[in-house]
């Protein structure tokens, strides 16, 4: 005999979100996402995020690169204006066809 869809998904259990799970007090498991109760728990969590190197890394970086993009989408016309002798139309024209679809 077959057993129907409720059986099955009762039986199963997840292991996506098993590494999130932090024993409280009781021992019982928690999501960290419900972990923090108070501003102490946040704060050593809120400190474990911002101390990790890689986080800072892809942070930093990150807005970096936007404002370099910010710079050539603001600038590049005027660069492409002065340094080829283009009227403004055409440099921004110019810029947005060439430059703009590489970023």
């Amino acid at each position: 005999m077959r057993a129907g869809a409720a059986e099955i998904r009762a039986k199963k259990v997840t292991e996506a979100h098993k590494d999130q799970l932090v024993d409280d007090d009781n021992g019982a498991s928690q999501s960290l996402l419900t972990y923090a109760k108070t501003a102490a728990e946040y704060k050593a969590l809120a400190s474990g995020v911002f101390t990790n190197p890689t986080f800072l890394m892809l942070s930093l970086f990150s807005a970096g690169l936007f404002f370099l993009i910010a710079g050539f989408s603001a600038f590049g016309p005027k660069y492409f204006e002065f340094g080829f002798s283009m009227s403004p139309s055409l440099a921004g024209v110019m810029f947005g066809k060439y430059c703009d679809s590489r970023f």
